[in-house]
């Protein structure tokens, strides 16, 4: 599972007194992203708030890019929008294209 925390580096200020660190959410390179097509715009539905991840996987084939498209969205949390909120979806050669530039484990991934 391909989510924005395996793609975080390791936090070098946070850790807890077991010695667990986290992840750094300012290392994910979402500044990196590049539309190369246009994004669609799409109305949230009720239903789309609720289960976020399918209309992921219906758009994408794959519910793993939910916290990205948020991200692009400067959605902190889905539950935080309400329904009839505008969003960009952007398109999935695009978003493929992200992943495989910035993460070389996506790569293997995604020939497997």
């Amino acid at each position: 599972m391909y989510t924005k925390y395996v793609t975080l580096k390791e936090s070098t200020i946070y850790n807890d007194t077991n010695g667990n660190v986290y992840p750094d959410i300012f290392s994910f390179p979402i500044d990196k992203f590049i539309y190369t097509e246009t994004a669609e715009k799409y109305a949230l539905t009720s239903r789309d708030i609720y289960r976020f991840d399918l209309l992921v996987y219906n758009y994408y084939s794959d519910s793993n890019y939910d916290d990205v498209i948020l991200w692009l969205n400067n959605i902190n949390h889905i539950e935080d929008v309400t329904p009839g909120t505008i969003i960009n979806l952007p398109s999935r050669k695009d978003v493929i294209n992200f992943y495989r530039d910035n993460f070389a484990w996506y790569t293997i991934i995604s020939t497997i």
